[in-house]
């Protein structure tokens, strides 16, 4: 069931992705008031290996918002929805706290190359799904 807020007259829009997060700013006519990005790095410690440190994504997320704001005529109380989006599959790896224990492995990330062919090599036809070194669930029985 969705609210409406006639009195909110704006919608923040956040895309968490692979090289930064974007943040937009639109009013309800659909005209984008403001807009900012913030990029953050991406490892690769080794040939095919994709990661970033999740914290990034959420001091990125935080530092556009910001920018946005201050370069709107809203100061956050007048938004009526946020709409949110991220980067592909990607594993992140949390602590008992919930805390980050390493980077993040990414969408991208390559290193089950080896293990992908060998699963394709020794399953029947007809799982669904063929295993695929960027994907990190294939389609198994």
């Amino acid at each position: 069931m969705t609210r409406s807020h006639p009195d909110k007259n704006f919608i923040l829009g956040i895309d968490v992705g692979t090289s930064g997060c974007k943040v937009l700013l639109a009013d309800k006519a659909g005209t984008v008031r403001a807009s900012a990005v913030e990029p953050y790095p991406l490892t690769q410690p080794r040939p095919g290996w994709t990661g970033q440190d999740p914290r990034l994504w959420w001091n990125a997320c935080c530092a556009a918002c910001r920018r946005v704001l201050n370069a709107s005529v809203c100061d956050g109380s007048d938004i009526a929805a946020v709409g949110l989006t991220g980067q592909m599959h990607s594993l992140v790896a949390l602590d008992e706290r919930m805390d980050p224990i390493r980077p993040a492995i990414l969408w991208n990330d390559q290193r089950t190359t080896a293990q992908c062919r060998e699963i394709r090599q020794h399953t029947r036809r007809g799982t669904g799904s063929r295993c695929q070194r960027h994907y990190h669930r294939a389609g198994l029985p």
